[in-house]
């Protein structure tokens, strides 16, 4: 695989999952709040917005980073950025 395309498909790969995750939270609070309460949706999307910056804390730009630099090792990196964005979304 082109080493381009292997960077481009690792750290968007981590990106797809966390819009994947927020889209199922979303989906979960429209279905459980119903239509009637859609500025509740609203402010829970907010809410979870604000959540996806502070679990990110600018480890995509580390990664990108750290993707351009190191070839070998983006596996190992990727995975460290990861686990480090899952273990910050859970505290936040």
């Amino acid at each position: 695989m082109n080493k381009n395309l292997k960077n481009i498909t690792s750290l968007f790969s981590m990106e797809i999952a966390v819009r994947l995750i927020a889209f199922g939270g979303v989906t979960y609070l429209a279905r459980t709040l119903g239509k009637s309460n859609f500025g509740l949706i609203n402010i829970g999307v907010a809410v979870m917005n604000s959540a996806m910056i502070l679990g990110s804390c600018g480890l995509h730009i580390l990664g990108t980073r750290k993707a351009a630099s190191d070839d070998e090792h983006i596996d190992q990196v990727m995975m460290k950025i990861f686990k480090l964005r899952l273990l910050l979304s859970a505290a936040v």
